[in-house]
Protein backbone atom coordinates (compact mmCIF):
# COMPACT_ATOMS: atom_id res chain seq x y z
CA UNK A 1 0.00 0.00 0.00
CA UNK A 2 1.01 3.43 -0.51
CA UNK A 3 1.87 6.44 1.93
CA UNK A 4 -0.78 8.20 3.41
CA UNK A 5 -1.27 11.74 3.75
CA UNK A 6 -3.10 13.69 6.35
CA UNK A 7 -4.41 16.69 4.79
CA UNK A 8 -5.54 20.03 7.06
CA UNK A 9 -8.20 21.95 4.95
CA UNK A 10 -8.69 25.22 3.92
CA UNK A 11 -11.87 26.16 5.68
CA UNK A 12 -12.47 29.38 5.26
CA UNK A 13 -12.03 32.60 7.53
CA UNK A 14 -12.82 31.47 10.71
CA UNK A 15 -14.23 32.84 13.32
CA UNK A 16 -15.60 32.58 17.19
CA UNK A 17 -17.90 34.81 18.88
CA UNK A 18 -17.25 34.65 22.66
CA UNK A 19 -19.42 36.76 24.28
CA UNK A 20 -19.86 40.56 22.66
CA UNK A 21 -16.28 39.65 20.72
CA UNK A 22 -15.79 37.78 17.75
CA UNK A 23 -12.18 36.23 17.22
CA UNK A 24 -10.62 35.82 14.00
CA UNK A 25 -8.17 32.49 14.10
CA UNK A 26 -5.44 33.09 11.62
CA UNK A 27 -4.83 30.92 8.43
CA UNK A 28 -1.24 29.19 7.68
CA UNK A 29 0.67 26.02 6.70
CA UNK A 30 1.20 23.51 8.59
CA UNK A 31 4.94 23.08 9.31
CA UNK A 32 6.96 20.77 7.11
CA UNK A 33 8.09 18.53 9.37
CA UNK A 34 6.30 15.44 9.03
CA UNK A 35 5.84 14.04 5.47
CA UNK A 36 2.53 12.89 5.83
CA UNK A 37 1.10 15.60 7.47
CA UNK A 38 0.03 18.83 4.49
CA UNK A 39 -2.33 21.63 4.17
CA UNK A 40 -2.93 24.72 6.72
CA UNK A 41 -4.16 25.31 10.01
CA UNK A 42 -5.77 27.78 12.40
CA UNK A 43 -4.24 29.26 15.25
CA UNK A 44 -5.35 32.15 17.43
CA UNK A 45 -3.59 33.40 21.02
CA UNK A 46 -5.01 36.24 23.18
CA UNK A 47 -4.49 36.91 26.90
CA UNK A 48 -7.24 39.32 26.41
CA UNK A 49 -10.33 37.19 26.17
CA UNK A 50 -13.86 38.52 27.59
CA UNK A 51 -15.07 38.28 30.24
CA UNK A 52 -18.13 35.08 29.60
CA UNK A 53 -21.32 35.32 30.60
CA UNK A 54 -21.54 31.80 32.93
CA UNK A 55 -25.17 29.47 32.81
CA UNK A 56 -25.94 28.17 35.70
CA UNK A 57 -24.49 24.60 35.27
CA UNK A 58 -21.06 26.82 34.86
CA UNK A 59 -20.98 26.65 30.90
CA UNK A 60 -20.58 29.70 28.79
CA UNK A 61 -22.07 29.94 25.41
CA UNK A 62 -19.85 30.30 21.86
CA UNK A 63 -20.64 30.44 18.19
CA UNK A 64 -18.42 29.13 16.15
CA UNK A 65 -18.59 29.87 11.71
CA UNK A 66 -17.04 29.21 8.94
CA UNK A 67 -16.67 30.49 5.48
CA UNK A 68 -16.46 27.23 3.63
CA UNK A 69 -13.75 25.72 1.51
CA UNK A 70 -12.68 28.06 -1.56
CA UNK A 71 -13.35 24.89 -3.80
CA UNK A 72 -16.56 24.26 -2.08
CA UNK A 73 -16.27 21.10 -0.75
CA UNK A 74 -16.71 22.24 2.77
CA UNK A 75 -19.96 24.60 2.80
CA UNK A 76 -20.08 27.35 5.13
CA UNK A 77 -22.01 26.52 8.69
CA UNK A 78 -22.38 28.31 11.84
CA UNK A 79 -22.97 26.01 15.22
CA UNK A 80 -23.84 27.20 18.45
CA UNK A 81 -21.38 25.13 21.83
CA UNK A 82 -20.94 25.46 24.84
CA UNK A 83 -17.68 26.00 26.50
CA UNK A 84 -17.46 23.39 29.32
CA UNK A 85 -17.46 24.29 32.77
CA UNK A 86 -13.95 25.55 33.95
CA UNK A 87 -11.36 22.44 34.31
CA UNK A 88 -9.07 21.96 37.00
CA UNK A 89 -6.51 19.01 38.31
CA UNK A 90 -6.36 18.97 41.77
CA UNK A 91 -4.06 15.72 42.42
CA UNK A 92 -2.65 12.64 40.81
CA UNK A 93 -0.17 9.98 42.67
CA UNK A 94 -0.13 6.54 42.69
CA UNK A 95 -0.95 4.16 45.25
CA UNK A 96 -0.96 0.20 45.73
CA UNK A 97 -1.82 -0.88 42.52
CA UNK A 98 -3.85 2.10 41.23
CA UNK A 99 -3.27 5.84 40.03
CA UNK A 100 -5.67 7.86 41.27
CA UNK A 101 -6.65 11.38 39.64
CA UNK A 102 -8.65 14.05 41.15
CA UNK A 103 -10.19 17.12 39.50
CA UNK A 104 -12.65 19.41 40.36
CA UNK A 105 -16.15 17.99 39.18
CA UNK A 106 -18.78 20.41 37.56
CA UNK A 107 -21.06 21.92 38.88
CA UNK A 108 -24.91 20.88 40.45
CA UNK A 109 -26.08 22.05 37.09
CA UNK A 110 -24.87 19.64 35.19
CA UNK A 111 -27.51 16.43 34.66
CA UNK A 112 -25.43 13.41 35.32
CA UNK A 113 -21.74 12.86 34.94
CA UNK A 114 -20.15 13.33 31.26
CA UNK A 115 -16.80 12.26 29.99
CA UNK A 116 -13.13 13.68 30.48
CA UNK A 117 -10.34 12.70 28.61
CA UNK A 118 -6.83 11.72 29.80
CA UNK A 119 -3.45 11.75 28.57
CA UNK A 120 -0.83 10.20 30.99
CA UNK A 121 2.48 10.17 29.91
CA UNK A 122 5.71 9.00 31.81
CA UNK A 123 9.39 10.58 32.27
CA UNK A 124 12.69 9.80 33.42
CA UNK A 125 14.93 11.93 34.87
CA UNK A 126 18.78 11.97 33.21
CA UNK A 127 21.40 12.76 35.40
CA UNK A 128 21.93 16.52 34.05
CA UNK A 129 18.27 17.15 35.71
CA UNK A 130 16.45 17.21 32.07
CA UNK A 131 13.76 15.03 31.82
CA UNK A 132 12.77 13.08 29.26
CA UNK A 133 9.42 10.73 27.60
CA UNK A 134 9.53 6.91 28.97
CA UNK A 135 7.02 4.69 27.23
CA UNK A 136 4.02 4.95 25.21
CA UNK A 137 1.50 7.97 25.95
CA UNK A 138 -1.61 6.35 27.30
CA UNK A 139 -5.50 8.18 26.48
CA UNK A 140 -8.42 7.37 28.49
CA UNK A 141 -11.99 8.12 28.73
CA UNK A 142 -13.44 8.21 32.25
CA UNK A 143 -16.66 9.51 33.70
CA UNK A 144 -16.48 13.43 35.35
CA UNK A 145 -17.21 12.67 38.31
CA UNK A 146 -14.10 14.13 40.16
CA UNK A 147 -12.19 10.92 40.46
CA UNK A 148 -10.91 8.22 38.21
CA UNK A 149 -8.64 5.23 39.68
CA UNK A 150 -7.20 3.40 37.27
CA UNK A 151 -5.74 -0.15 38.09
CA UNK A 152 -1.82 -0.07 37.21
CA UNK A 153 -1.46 -3.44 35.45
CA UNK A 154 -3.54 -2.48 32.13
CA UNK A 155 -1.58 1.09 31.90
CA UNK A 156 1.35 -1.17 32.02
CA UNK A 157 0.41 -3.49 29.79
CA UNK A 158 -0.56 -0.49 27.36
CA UNK A 159 3.16 1.05 27.25
CA UNK A 160 2.59 3.32 30.17
CA UNK A 161 6.37 3.48 32.03
CA UNK A 162 4.84 3.16 35.20
CA UNK A 163 7.86 2.78 37.13
CA UNK A 164 9.42 6.15 36.04
CA UNK A 165 10.40 8.82 38.17
CA UNK A 166 7.45 11.31 36.86
CA UNK A 167 3.97 11.31 35.38
CA UNK A 168 2.52 13.86 33.82
CA UNK A 169 -1.50 13.87 33.77
CA UNK A 170 -2.97 16.09 31.03
CA UNK A 171 -7.23 16.70 31.13
CA UNK A 172 -9.76 18.52 29.07
CA UNK A 173 -13.50 18.67 29.62
CA UNK A 174 -15.30 19.54 25.90
CA UNK A 175 -18.51 19.84 24.34
CA UNK A 176 -19.23 18.49 20.97
CA UNK A 177 -21.60 19.54 17.73
CA UNK A 178 -21.96 17.44 14.73
CA UNK A 179 -23.65 18.26 11.76
CA UNK A 180 -23.24 18.18 7.99
CA UNK A 181 -21.38 20.18 5.33
CA UNK A 182 -22.07 19.51 2.02
CA UNK A 183 -20.06 17.13 0.17
CA UNK A 184 -17.31 17.10 2.57
CA UNK A 185 -19.91 15.20 4.84
CA UNK A 186 -20.14 15.01 8.44
CA UNK A 187 -18.06 17.22 10.68
CA UNK A 188 -17.47 17.77 14.04
CA UNK A 189 -16.52 20.81 15.95
CA UNK A 190 -15.19 20.65 19.38
CA UNK A 191 -14.91 23.26 21.93
CA UNK A 192 -12.26 21.77 24.98
CA UNK A 193 -10.78 23.20 28.11
CA UNK A 194 -7.72 21.42 29.18
CA UNK A 195 -5.39 21.55 32.61
CA UNK A 196 -2.00 19.82 33.01
CA UNK A 197 -0.26 18.53 36.45
CA UNK A 198 2.99 16.33 37.30
CA UNK A 199 3.17 13.87 39.98
CA UNK A 200 5.90 11.94 41.38
CA UNK A 201 5.33 7.82 40.67
CA UNK A 202 7.23 6.71 43.79
CA UNK A 203 5.32 4.02 45.28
Amino acid sequence: AGDRELSMLDAGDLRIQLGGRELVAGLSLVPDILPWLAGVEYVHVDDRLPRLAVDPDGTAPVVVSIDGSPDGTLEPFTVALSIPEAFRLENAGIDDDSLTVDWRPPGRGVAGPGTIVLHLQAFATLPDGVSEPRGEEITCLVADTGQAALALSPLAGSGLAVDADLLRVSASRFDVARMAAGAFGEVEVIVELRGTLYSSTSH
